[in-house]
């Protein structure tokens, strides 16, 4: 069989019997892949497919050789899985052709009105041993001490420390509940009147901010918009292509498919359940970092 000028000019990686196997066809073969299998690392996965290309060949020339391609089921497979191929490809480039920035941007929207936001709080805290250090330092700041040198010379969080005791900003569920519930009661400004004890010692914590969790800008998720949107513009192909095509069903005894009548209006209308409603769709994907990464759990 001759080899496509594009592919005999990518590099063999394999031979099997003499019979070249080119990069490019590993990489088509990738292609076509799922996401889990994308998952290894590039040079595992191109040893792992060019292993299972080699197989393939090996069993196609057998195949060829007792002349498979002439069995009826084979040949209908074939054509199956060539007609399925195209027509994918096909789908999949005439719906591309219609995503634009307009089409994201309304889809990013509606997702947007569908989220409800968490709230998250910024604090900062100083961790101690024991209660009596914790009111001694809550003594010293009621005196006007400065909550960033105290947090630097006396907490011993290792994580937060060094930075002044800056938690950066987090949603309740990312703390210990009793850290979490002190930061997110107290008032923008405030710092705790009497000491917070956790599993992890005694804090004393600052709120410098609440807000509600910013939602990611419309370019940082355009790439997972576009895989979004490609599935709704597949299907409305599919369904102009309905539109203009003229498309009989047959039953399997060749007989047409009579399509049945919509039931008629009832002069009582029926009683409906309570509908259900539709699932809330997911959130834009949040950014990598929201804010400064908060410690493990105080």
């Amino acid at each position: 069989m001759a080899v496509p000028a594009a592919i005999a000019k990518s590099p063999v990686v394999a031979k099997v019997n003499g019979e070249p196997i080119y990069q490019s066809e590993v990489d088509a073969f990738i292609a076509d892949l799922g996401d889990q299998a994308k998952q290894m690392s590039p040079a595992d996965l191109q040893t792992r497919v060019i292993d299972r290309m080699i197989d393939i060949k090996l069993a196609d020339e057998k195949a060829t050789a007792e002349k498979f391609d002439q069995d009826p089921l084979v040949a209908q497979r074939l054509r199956n899985s060539q007609m399925t191929t195209i027509a994918e490809a096909y789908l999949e480039r005439n719906a591309k052709a219609r995503i634009t920035d307009d089409v994201l941007k309304a889809k990013y929207n509606d997702l947007v009105k569908q989220v409800t936001p968490p709230e998250e709080v910024h604090a900062r805290h100083i961790l101690v041993k024991t209660e009596a250090e914790a009111k001694d330092i809550i003594k010293q700041l009621d005196k006007g001490g400065d909550f960033e040198k105290l947090a630097k010379e006396k907490s011993t969080d290792p994580g937060s420390g060094e930075s002044g005791g800056d938690l950066g900003y987090f949603t309740k569920d990312k703390m210990v509940p009793e850290f979490a519930d002190a930061a997110f009661k107290m008032e923008k400004g405030k710092y705790s009147a009497e000491p917070v004890h956790s599993q992890y010692g005694w804090h004393v914590i600052q709120v410098l901010d609440k807000r509600t969790q910013p939602l990611p800008a419309f370019e940082q998720v355009k790439p997972q918009l576009s895989g979004l949107v490609l599935q709704d513009e597949e299907r409305k192909v599919v369904e102009d292509m309905h539109k203009e095509a003229k498309i009989e069903k047959f039953n399997p005894d060749g007989t047409p498919v009579v399509n049945k009548p919509a039931a008629p209006a009832m002069d009582t209308p029926p009683v409906t359940a309570t509908p259900t409603p539709a699932p809330t769709p997911a959130a834009p994907p949040a950014p990598a970092t929201v804010a400064p990464p908060a410690p493990a759990k105080k």
